[in-house]
Parts: C-alpha cells; structure tokens; sequence
C-alpha cells in the first residue's frame, strides 16, 4: 500500500511539472509522456510473443528518411491478464525515444487492444520514421499501467535500422584496394577483365575460358561451355524442327535443344545439332498464344520458347496466371522450365509448372509432330514427357493450366537466425507456412536471416511493384571494388574479407529491401508492397556486370528430414565441416524455398517417392556463390571443397535431390550410385520412355549416360 501511494506521488509530482513545461492543461498528455519516460511500469505482465516492422527506404544505398509502412504484432500466450498493447519507437537497445515533434500529442506510435489474435497496425500514407528510431518497442498494458520488459533480454522490440552501411562503403575500397593483402590471392588481374567478352593480354583459355575459350554455347553463368556443337539453327516454324531432327537422324548426327540456357550443367550440350527455341515464341505470328479449354480444362496453350516473364505479363491483364510456379529468375523459358521441373516458392500451393501440364506438341526422333496430353497418353510416358530433360524430342508448344490471377502483399522482415531454431527444429517451416509465398535469405556470418512473406489480398497493386532480390542496385563507382572484395574474398573463405562482403550484402538489404514500389514519382526499395502475383515472386538477374561469375548449387529435401537438415546446415555453417570453416554467404546467403512433392511426373527432383511423401512439403536449401576466375583447377577444387561437402551430405543423408539445371557434375553420378532416381522404378519407367520415342539416341548426350539413360539401339562413345 506505501508502495503505491509512494509511486502516486511521484506520478502527480511529474504530472505537474510537465504540465508547467508544456504550457498546457492537458493532464492526459503529461501522463501519457509519463510512459514514455518509464514512470509507470507497473507490475510484470505478459509480453507479446514477437513485434515487427515494414518500411519504404527509398533509392540510396543510405536513405535519407524510411516511410514506415505497418507493424504486426503476435500476442502474449495469455492475454488474460492485459487489456492491450502499446507500440513506441525506441533505439537500438529497445530503449523508448523522445520524438520532439510528438511533445504535446501520443508519445507512443499507437495502442492495440487484444482480440486472441495477430494484430496488424497501418501507418497514415507518408509518415516518415523519426531519425533517432533504431527499433519498435511493444509493451503490454491494463487500464492503468502498462509493462515493457524488466531488461534489455526481456523486451520486445524489432530493430529495422542499422548505421553501419556508411562505415561499411568506407571501408569497402580500403580493405579491397589493399594490394599486399592481395598479393598472394591468384588470379587477381585476370579476375579484373575476365568476362568482358574480349580475350585480353593475361588472359588464356585455361584461366578465362569464357572469354578465350572455343566454345558455341555458354550456359548463363559461363560455368558449363559445349565446345563440340557442330551446327547452330534456329527455326521459326516447327516444319524446319522436323527437317533439322529429321537430317540430323539420316546423318547419325545427335541433336538437343537450348533455350535460355539457365542451366548449369551439361544437360544442354551436344556433340551435334544445337536447336535454338529463340523464334518459337509467343512472339511469332505464326504460332501465336491462346487461352481455351482443354480436356476440360481451362489452358493457355504457348510455344515453347516463350520466356516465362512474357507468359504471365501477357496472362495478367487477361485475368489468370500459372499460380506459384514461377522460378525466381524471369526469364527462362517455358519449355525448359518444365523440362528440368524447376520450381517456384510457396510453402501452401503447387510450385512446379511441370506439374501443371496438360498437354505438348512434339517432334520425336524420327521427325514427326506428335501430339501428347494428360488424358489420352499413357500414364508414364505422360510421367516423363512432364519432366523430360531434353531426351524425348523437341518440345514446340505446351498446354499449361491458368487459374485466376492475384496479387500479393509481401512484407519483407528481419530477424536473429535464431528465429529459424528457437521454438524447435521445425521454427524455420512453423514461422512460414502460412504464407501464400514465402523464401528465407539466411546470412550466417551475420546471424541474420531475411524472411519475405507475401499473402493472397483483394488490395490493388502498387505501381512499379517488382521483385529486385536478384537484381539489386550496385552503383557502377562501387561495383569494381565489390568484384575485386568478392575475389579477394575467395582467396581467404572464412576470413575477416568474407565476412565483409557478406556484412555488406546483409546491410544493403536491410537499407534497399528486395521489392520496389513508385512513390512521388521514383522507384524506391520497400520491405512492404502489393503487387501482381508473378511480379512479386520473380526478378531479373543484374545487368551489366560482366565477369560477375557464380554458380548455384541447390538441393530439394524431403519434409521429413528438413528439420534435421537445416539444423546439420546450420552446423556445418558456423564450423562444422571438414575445413572448420566459418562460412560466408555474400550474394543472397542461403536461399531456402518451399515446393510441394506430387506424383505427376517420374524424374521431377521434387517428385513423390522414396523419402519425398505424395502431398507433402520439399524444402529447397540453395547456396549461390562467386566463382572466382584465374584460379587453377586444384585452387579452385579447394575452394568449391565446403560446398561439395554440404551437397554430399544432404544427398547421402538426408535423402535429398539436386536440382537438375544446377550444381556440378558429380552429384549426379552420386544420385545414380545411390539410386536417387529409382524408387519405384521410376528410371526403369524412364527409359522405357526413352525406348518409345528415341530408341537410336537422337538426343542423347554424355549428360544422359551420367544421370543413366539407357538407349536400345544406341551405344555411348567410350570417351563419355
């Protein structure tokens, strides 16, 4: 009782002399900035379980001002005891702020009431964040006082700024322009020019084999070069692809088909005819794109060069979309997204457009047009014409299913990567799978991970809204020195520049999130937008920028073992592995999605069978890293040595699939020693396939014999 009427007193003491200072008679005010200044915590009362923060930053790599956006909060596991929740702006430690603009209205950004239920809260168009807040702290309140954490561990609060970007563009040129830190790192001048498209003085096809070497096709990260293509064509109608197979078959000659080549493995090589699907497009008049009814089924039917970018701008204005199966690049086509059953993110909805057809058109082996289709062609040759990989003819048009078209909100969020683990081995797959789109970028160097949720919502879209994870802004004055830091980076893997270059690509993020919106007449970067479905799931790769080279090495793994998986990535991250390497992650760290397993297909890396239960959940873990030029074949077999690692593990432990247009190689003759591929017989069913359609090998590779592909009438050269 002394206690309270102790605490009273002090109330009323400060009632009046903040009163006197304000030069105002509003009591309410005063005790309202009573709050603010921490004079009525009261008892300790149950805090909401977590609090975050949207924003706009504008187009600067340091913005001048952040818009704020929303806030979301999740409440307390008992609400019982509270009437509400009161939000502040605080600083970086959770601390409450004194905005002096608000002296004589809310201290306090607003007041939620509990409902049992998450909260959201929206800003009024155009408010500008205060430049002392560093954070949002949540507190919870009764009717007459409110409680916000007895320490800085027990407080509530989302920190979305972060001040070290200036300090990190100083640094940058200085820790990358240091030459004797770099004079034992190989490849250092060669890295300066390779990939400009000229075979300069240093430079050889043994140290820059994309810009000196002798090759016809490069795949479009310069990581796989087919060097042995006797001729290049590119048709127009799909009588000359019957004339090009059918000579190239009379000759004995092998053909196989590229598109945009977004492969990176030797799937797209041949040691004959190379067809080109660049002028079987939607674009052609001569063939065209249509929406129509198809065994009962609503279809769009579209050639099968068509970017996928250009399918879904043409479907979005006519009401539809092809859903979530977009990849999160733009720009492959459609048939060779489907032919390598690659995959969009969606912890909820289908995300493999394989899975989506209903019908193709095309030419076999032997020249001739055929028409396949779910409904009249047998069970599992439909299986593996749905995920063919080039080896049962030249696909020419496709019947894909459409569904009405939405729009997304995605709100992008930040959190300590403890958020993937701390309420269990499943928190990564728990704090996503209610989102309609949803993909993790984890920094381990940073302890970061980037959380992009977005949501089916009736609200217009945005204008300008766009997708930018892969297609950030790099000025063109810093972009030499983030090429020369990446290098660098890889001569030292785990060192103070790796860890840099990761610290810078993580702050970026945070100062220019992966979405923009117009606003007052300018694209800016937002962690909040609403837009048309495809655009929020896709992005453009950087333009301009050669010689920036990576490769991607990417796993799907079964929902059963995820949660094991992710935790042994989370091991392997932070030492445990076999170089006790901390490893960095600078491009977009590790990239987790989400796709669902279905038995709609027999060699889709997702597909049902084995470990990957019918229905259920894949999650795809990705690393995409630079790849240094210059670097001699045992340097660089070191260097790519942790990633291998990870791969090898996932595959031979945890059940997991490499994605077929990614990776290297040897993970998949691992996946064919360790029957990958073959639970219920489904490369049996495979080949059967390829016995059907192409019995002489027209379209076999050295790829085909890697992944087990058994021709009839066809014997693979010895030197494959």
């Amino acid at each position: 009782m002394q206690k309270q009427s102790a605490k009273s007193q002090w109330r009323a003491r400060w009632c009046i002399a903040l009163t006197i200072l304000l030069g105002s008679t509003n009591l309410a005010n005063a005790l309202d900035l009573i709050e603010l200044l921490g004079g009525n915590q009261g008892q300790a009362l149950p805090l909401p379980a977590e609090v975050t923060f949207t924003y706009t930053a504008g187009d600067q790599l340091i913005p001048d001002k952040l818009t704020a956006e929303g806030i979301d909060l999740k409440p307390a596991a008992d609400e019982s005891g509270i009437s509400g929740y009161r939000l502040y702006w605080a600083d970086d430690a959770g601390n409450k702020i004194i905005d002096l603009p608000l002296l004589g209205g809310k201290p306090f950004i607003t007041e939620l009431n509990t409902s049992g239920r998450a909260l959201s809260y929206r800003f009024a168009a155009d408010t500008t964040v205060p430049p002392s807040a560093f954070s949002v702290l949540a507190c919870s309140r009764t009717a007459d006082s409110e409680y916000c954490g007895s320490s800085a561990s027990d407080k509530v609060f989302y920190r979305f700024r972060d001040s070290g970007m200036a300090a990190t563009l100083t640094e940058l040129p200085l820790v990358t322009g240091d030459l004797g830190a770099l004079a034992n790192c190989p490849g250092v001048e060669v890295a300066a020019s390779c990939g400009n498209q000229m075979c300069d003085a240093l430079e050889t096809a043994e140290n820059c084999p994309a810009d000196c070497g002798n090759w016809q096709l490069a795949s479009y990260n310069y990581q796989t070069l087919c060097s042995d293509i006797q001729s290049i064509h590119t048709p127009s109608s799909v009588a000359e692809v019957q004339q090009l197979v059918s000579a190239a078959a009379a000759a004995g000659k092998r053909v196989k088909v590229t598109g945009k080549a977004h492969s990176a493995t030797e799937v797209m090589c041949t040691d004959g005819v190379l067809i080109s699907t660049a002028q079987l497009t939607m674009h052609n008049p001569s063939l065209g794109i249509q929406l129509e009814t198809f065994e009962g089924v609503e279809v769009v039917k579209v050639p099968a060069g068509t970017l996928m970018w250009d399918l879904s701008e043409w479907l979005h204005p006519r009401g539809k979309s092809i859903g979530y199966t977009h990849l999160g690049y733009a720009y492959p086509t459609v048939a060779g997204h489907i032919a390598t059953s690659s995959h969009g993110s969606s912890p909820r909805h289908r995300t493999v457009l394989a899975h989506s057809v209903v019908g193709m058109e095309v030419v076999t082996a032997d020249g001739q047009l055929r028409q396949f289709s779910r409904g009249t062609t047998k069970k599992d040759l439909w299986k593996a014409l749905t995920t063919n990989l080039g080896y049962l003819g030249v696909v020419t048009s496709l019947r894909i299913e459409v569904q009405p078209t939405t729009n997304l909100h995605v709100k992008v969020t930040y959190h300590d990567d403890d958020y993937l683990f701390q309420n269990g081995p499943d928190s990564a797959w728990e704090n996503i799978k209610d989102c309609d789109f949803g993909q993790y970028n984890w920094y381990p160097g940073m302890s970061k991970v980037i959380r992009s949720c977005g949501m089916e919502t009736s609200a217009p879209a945005e204008p300008g809204a766009l997708n930018r994870l892969l297609n950030p802004s790099v000025p063109a004055e810093i972009f030499p020195f983030f090429k020369q830091g990446m290098h660098a980076a890889a001569c030292n893997p785990g060192g103070y520049l790796d860890g840099f270059m990761e610290r810078f690509r993580y702050l970026q993020f945070v100062n220019q999130p992966p979405f923009v919106k117009d606003q007052d007449g300018k694209s800016v970067f937002t962690a909040d937008v609403v837009g048309p479905q495809h655009r929020m799931i896709t992005s453009t790769l950087v333009d301009g920028q050669d010689g920036f080279f990576q490769m991607d090495w990417e796993v799907a793994v079964p929902r059963a073992n995820a949660a094991a998986a992710m935790q042994y990535i989370n091991n392997f991250l932070h030492g445990q592995n076999a170089k006790n390497l901390d490893l960095r992650l600078p491009l977009v760290g590790v990239f987790t999605r989400y796709a669902k397993s279905e038995d709609h297909t027999l060699m889709a890396y997702t597909g049902t069978g084995g470990p990957f239960a019918d229905n259920s959940h894949v999650v795809h873990i990705e690393m995409p890293i630079y790849v240094p030029a210059g670097f001699n074949q045992a340097q660089l077999d070191a260097y790519m040595a942790p990633f291998v690692e990870y791969v090898s593990v996932l595959i031979e432990e945890y059940g997991a699939r490499a994605h077929w247009a990614k990776n290297r190689e040897w993970t998949f003759d691992l996946q064919r020693q360790l029957g990958s591929f073959n639970y219920g017989d489904r490369l049996k069913k495979f080949n059967k396939a390829v016995a059907t359609l192409d019995p002489n090998g027209v379209f076999a590779n050295e790829y085909a014999k890697r992944i087990g592909i058994i021709y009839p009438n066809f014997n693979y050269p010895a030197d494959w």
